[in-house]
């Protein structure tokens, strides 16, 4: 990931993290070929048990 991109998602998740969007969901697994920045956004889903609306999370940096 770039830098501080991580600390900024779970900055993100501790602030706005929404547990109805995972309600009725089954729980996210990270498959073998994901990339890094996948497996990091899943371990965040399961530390909080909880989703983002994509509206909270700004655009990346190019």
């Amino acid at each position: 990931m770039p830098p501080g991109y991580s600390a900024d998602l779970a900055t993100l998740f501790h602030s706005f993290a929404n547990h109805e969007l995972l309600q009725g969901q089954l729980p996210l697994v990270a498959r073998e070929d994901d990339a890094s920045e996948v497996r990091a956004v899943i371990a965040l889903i399961a530390q909080y048990n909880a989703g983002l609306e994509q509206e909270i999370v700004p655009p990346p940096r190019l």
